[in-house]
């Protein structure tokens, strides 16, 4: 059993048809798993509860960390990272939010989903200094910041100009550079699981796909399939 973000295209989402989770993720380890033919099914869920299942080992696998501290008290992370995740700010297209370091965030509202690591050194960073609120849904974090509730929101680039272009907010709501980390996102195996028999077969594979460059080519694949998705209602 595989979990993974319930919201975060192009990596991992919740397929609308099928109820599936789907994305870069999912094919990642489909293709890694293939030559052994071992089955495998999926379980899209809010970030913090997949997370919490797969520290239970109630879920094999978690599809897309973070690396930090804590996660690596209940998951063996497989190396190397299968692709790099810039985490950026983003804010209203008019506003004069002016930012190009992390202290410039001190005297403002921030906004994120629940159960998000931005990255040890800014995590440590955001707790000390920050005020950033976190909520449910990947919209309702976007649309607090449209209108007016939180000065900035935090998060990765790919899942919220995903999301933006699923909205009519796509071209009032932007990033800002210099974006605020760039994250390596892993497969991670549950310590509870038997998949840990794996590791060295998911490692391999993931030296493979770094070689051929496939994360690139998925990652433009998956936003394809995305945007269709929504385009097609």
């Amino acid at each position: 059993m595989v979990a993974g973000n319930a919201e975060y295209p192009p990596i991992t989402w919740t397929d609308s048809k099928s109820q599936e989770m789907t994305g870069v993720a999912v094919e990642i380890l489909r293709r890694a798993f293939k030559d052994i033919a071992i089955p495998m099914t999926t379980l899209p869920l809010p970030w913090a509860r997949a997370q919490k299942v797969t520290k239970t080992g109630a879920a094999d696998i978690l599809a897309g960390p973070y690396i930090n501290e804590e996660r690596i008290e209940y998951m063996d992370y497989v190396f190397p990272p299968f692709m790099q995740d810039p985490v950026a700010i983003f804010t209203r297209k008019l506003s004069t939010f002016n930012y190009q370091k992390w202290s410039d965030l001190v005297n403002f509202r921030g906004a994120t989903l629940i159960g998000n690591s931005f990255g040890e050194e800014f995590d440590a960073y955001a707790a000390d200094h920050l005020k950033i609120e976190q909520s449910h849904g990947l919209l309702n974090v976007i649309n607090k910041l449209n209108k007016k509730r939180v000065d900035y929101m935090i998060y990765g680039l790919y899942p919220t100009l995903s999301a933006l272009a699923s909205t009519d907010l796509k071209n009032q709501i932007v990033p800002l550079k210099p974006y605020v980390t760039s994250e390596g996102m892993y497969i991670a195996i549950s310590k509870k699981s038997p998949c840990r028999k794996y590791y060295q077969l998911l490692s391999q594979k993931m030296n493979e796909f770094k070689a051929i460059n496939l994360t690139k080519r998925l990652i433009k694949k998956y936003q394809k399939i995305w945007e269709s998705s929504f385009n097609n209602y």
